[in-house]
């Protein structure tokens, strides 16, 4: 599989030197970039809004005497994606202060090779990611240990992953092991949309083991990236989904032992290729879900 190109927003009036950064990307032999240029702050912060990007570059110039709250006001804005600060001149004391508001790194742009800027962003983004898969297991377990009732906290779960995972739907599928079906158990989405039509179709729905993506997921045991959902077969109620806005989804087992307890299936608005270090983290995720179930199942078998 042919990996996914690393996204870069670049954040400087200058247009003669961010095409310069663009050239020394495009030269990358260890990495495929992508790139997008924007003169402003306020621009960038509509794009990260709305887009997803692995890095953010940002000129200090550009972000003028308050740089530091700029580098904390991109930060809140994307917390999963690395912020790095470039300069036109080498100060090893701003580099502390840059570090300190937020960013991951800060080089002198004018003296940086293309090697070098390549080697700062790959190693800049792959310790955000550590970071940020680190962070979502402490969520989960947080959700977890904070549990007042399994609907609640299977709709916490899927806040919380949505949330990482930058997807605006997620659905809970428990397995019915009388009926041998999937069915709908909880939904979350985004409070800034209205997808109460797809929570009524999850409502009106059930999977047998094989049917669909997420029956497929319980019939294999193992997760499945949909990387563009109107290209995937097995994917039901396309023309719905891909109405709400939706491009792409992933469907991760709720596991206890070698048993299929249930599926989560998240849905996202930009199509993405699979991240193969991700889907073991999610998985992992599954089997951590599944122990909590089971837990909360036996102890009200024992007070009943």
């Amino acid at each position: 599989m042919t990996p996914r190109p690393t996204a870069v927003l670049l954040v400087d009036s200058n247009p003669h030197e961010a095409a310069e950064l663009r050239e020394k990307l495009s030269a990358s032999c260890r990495a495929t970039f992508t790139s997008r240029i924007v003169s402003t702050l306020a621009e960038a912060l509509v794009l990260l809004a709305d887009a997803r990007f692995d890095a953010v570059l940002v000129d200090l110039d550009t972000a003028g005497s308050e740089w530091a709250a700029s580098l904390k006001k991109l930060q809140r804005s994307a917390p999963e994606t690395s912020i790095i600060a470039m300069d036109g001149i080498e100060d090893e004391t701003k580099a502390l202060e840059v570090v300190r508001a937020g960013a991951q790194d800060y080089f002198p742009k004018e003296r940086v090779t293309s090697a070098a800027l390549q080697r700062i962003l790959l190693y800049c983004i792959e310790r955000q990611r550590a970071r940020t898969r680190n962070a979502l297991h402490s969520s989960v377990s947080q959700v977890l240990a904070a549990s007042q009732s399994v609907p609640d906290t299977e709709t916490a779960i899927l806040r919380v992953l949505c949330q990482f995972l930058e997807f605006d739907y997620g659905e809970f599928w428990r397995l019915d092991s009388v009926a041998n079906k999937l069915v709908h158990h909880q939904s979350w989405h985004l409070p800034s949309r209205d997808l109460r039509a797809l929570t009524a179709v999850a409502h009106s729905m059930q999977f047998s083991k094989g049917q669909g993506v997420a029956g497929r997921v319980w019939a294999t045991g193992a997760p499945v990236w949909v990387e563009c959902i109107d290209q995937e077969p097995s994917m039901r109620q396309v023309r719905v989904l891909v109405d709400g806005g939706f491009n792409s989804a992933l469907a991760v087992p709720i596991m206890l032992g070698a048993d299929i307890l249930g599926v989560m299936e998240f849905f996202g608005r930009e199509a993405q290729q699979a991240d193969e270090e991700l889907l073991r983290v999610i998985a992992a995720i599954g089997s951590q879900v599944g122990q909590f179930l089971a837990g909360n199942w036996s102890r009200r078998k024992s007070s009943a």
